[in-house]
């Protein structure tokens, strides 16, 4: 975590209130960086998964498996696929070279995706799927490179308790099948899905979605297992 806090210490630094263009080759340096990171820490914890969300970020609502985060007065959705991480299912996608940036991720025996793409508003649209999760955020250019370190630092931090999933999917699996989508499809249809998905649960709960302190962080990774 220390080399992900001293990029974006970096990257403040060198951006301060200036909008910079960051090139492709930049963008990937940087989400190599934070997918090498390998670590357990985590500061939200559910059932069946927990994961760490870097400081400045908060939990603004949450049902299930979908939840909202915020940073920058930016909206990050978040959807974790249990189906996929249950099955095991393998992530089919082609690098589409029209986008901004379009990278297969492999790290750490996990895999996944990432697109930006630039939108008439002059916003960028991020999408990534690693780890058996996604997250899309709709960024201006000034927090692009600070939102993909957030997007990836959460995706690659969540940890799965096996034995929970296992237990919960097994018991609604005819559910699952006929409710769920897949995530691992490079098809442009699952991104109105996905946010048809997330506008169902309007009404969430309220969470805190505080940050715990540093030393609050729970570094145990046995207790939730």
């Amino acid at each position: 975590m220390k080399k992900i806090a001293i990029l974006l210490s970096i990257i403040l630094l060198i951006t301060g209130c200036t909008v910079i263009r960051v090139d492709d080759q930049q963008l990937q340096q940087v989400i190599n960086t934070v997918l090498k990171e390998n670590h357990n820490l985590y500061n939200q914890a559910f059932e069946g998964y927990k994961y760490y969300i870097p400081k400045g970020m908060k939990v603004t609502e949450k049902h299930d498996y979908n939840q909202l985060l915020e940073a920058n007065n930016n909206t990050y959705y978040l959807y974790i696929d249990i189906i996929s991480y249950y099955y095991q299912s393998d992530v089919n996608y082609i690098i589409d070279s029209s986008k901004y940036l379009s990278m297969r991720l492999n790290e750490n025996k996990k895999e996944g995706y990432i697109e930006v793409e630039k939108t008439k508003d002059e916003e960028y649209f991020i999408k990534s799927v690693y780890n058996y999760a996604k997250i899309e955020v709709y960024v201006k250019e000034k927090h692009l490179q600070e939102s993909i370190i957030n997007v990836l630092t959460i995706l690659n931090s969540i940890q799965y308790n096996k034995s929970i999933i296992n237990s919960f999917v097994g018991e609604n699996k005819l559910n699952f099948t006929e409710e769920s989508f897949s995530l691992f499809e490079n098809d442009d249809a699952n991104d109105d899905n996905f946010l048809e998905y997330i506008e169902e649960y309007d009404k969430y709960y309220d969470t805190e979605g505080e940050l715990p302190e540093d030393s609050q962080i729970d570094l145990d990774d046995s207790k939730n297992q």
